[in-house]
């Protein structure tokens, strides 16, 4: 059943054996955060275990071969978080996929818990605000493609009518187009704003999503655990985070935005996206 927000929660009790069942992921481009919490009085990080398979990987015995799988626990809620590049290459079709959870005991015997299995968007447009979460362990990616603006006589111009619609619109001008005048600006900057919990990376990339051993755009290393004004603990933090020459005259590239979470818990966050002209910086706080 789902909630209005649109998760989908469970409560449920586990034994010493999985709890097994089906999510449909409906975009290759979301996210997935799986979070299950421990009903307990007590705080317990290793009292279950959560493992996430592709139904395509999962041999109905419980094994572990293709899972994502976390053992641990922050504040009684373990966290499996699937970003829109993990699950877009889970399916070498790119097809609609089934997600099998599984949940089982560590100690005691029994116990009572709930899911909560959520998705949202990884492509960002200018003026709206996506909301998110990331949780200790993974990857979220956002990504922004600039739509290329062509002036109208340029547009008219075009022998083959190339340009897109009657709006002069089109995503991503080749190189063959140089000679044509646009107005699409130059440089994409990202506007995190963290709610609760604390970010400890965030970074961009041109063409190809951030991570830790590759050569970035731009990094913020936040360090929560030396820096303390990095959690959001009673008001909302805002990080500005720039890729630039997104547009170069000719050529269209994507904007990625990646966020990392602290070992704080799930993060809480919202993002949008300014494209503009002008001078482009490196991340700031």
């Amino acid at each position: 059943a789902a909630d209005d927000d649109g998760h989908r929660r469970r409560r449920t009790t586990a034994t010493d054996d999985d709890q097994l069942w089906d999510m449909v992921t409906e975009h290759v481009s979301t996210n997935m955060v799986i979070e299950v919490e421990n009903l307990a009085d007590y705080n317990d990080p290793e009292a279950l275990s959560v493992a996430v398979w592709p139904a395509t990987a999962f041999d109905g015995v419980s094994t572990l071969d293709g899972a994502v799988v976390n053992g641990a626990a922050t504040d009684n809620v373990i966290a499996v978080g699937m970003n829109y590049i993990d699950l877009k290459h889970a399916d070498a079709d790119y097809r609609t996929l089934n997600y099998v959870i599984g949940v089982r005991c560590e100690r005691p015997a029994t116990a009572r818990f709930r899911v909560l299995a959520h998705q949202f968007n990884a492509d960002l447009h200018v003026g709206h605000r996506q909301s998110g979460e990331v949780c200790p362990g993974n990857w979220i990616y956002h990504y922004f493609e600039p739509v290329v603006v062509v002036d109208d006589d340029s547009a008219e111009a075009a022998s083959d009518g190339s340009y897109g619609g009657d709006d002069g619109h089109r995503r991503g001008l080749s190189s063959s187009s140089s000679s044509s005048s646009s107005s699409t600006p130059a440089h994409v900057t990202f506007v995190v704003r963290v709610m609760s919990k604390a970010i400890f990376m965030i970074s961009t990339n041109r063409d190809y999503p951030p991570e830790f051993n590759s050569h970035n755009e731009q990094d913020l290393f936040l360090d929560p655990e030396n820096n303390p004004e990095h959690v959001a603990s009673d008001h909302i933090l805002t990080y500005n985070i720039s890729v630039c020459n997104v547009f170069d005259g000719t050529t269209s590239h994507k904007a990625y935005l990646g966020l990392y979470a602290a070992d704080f818990g799930c993060v809480v966050y919202d993002v949008s996206v300014l494209h503009h002209d002008g001078e482009c910086h490196g991340g700031g706080h």
